[in-house]
């Protein structure tokens, strides 16, 4: 396995792909707030409800 295999065939080599095992879970995805799983590859975007600041006190759910 090199950075620049796509074992999973989604189109994102190794390298760029956060999960290169699941075609799932790739750059190209829309995050799917509340599954628990990060999709798109992106720590910055909320993969659990508890991640959202929904009083927009500054704090996610998860904060306090």
């Amino acid at each position: 396995m090199t950075k620049d295999d796509d074992l999973d065939g989604d189109g994102y080599l190794n390298n760029d792909d956060c999960d290169d095992n699941d075609a799932n879970r790739n750059p190209g995805k829309i995050e799917i707030v509340g599954n628990g799983i990060d999709d798109d590859c992106d720590p910055g975007t909320p993969d659990s409800p508890l991640d959202i600041d929904n009083d927009g006190d500054g704090f996610a759910e998860n904060e306090g």
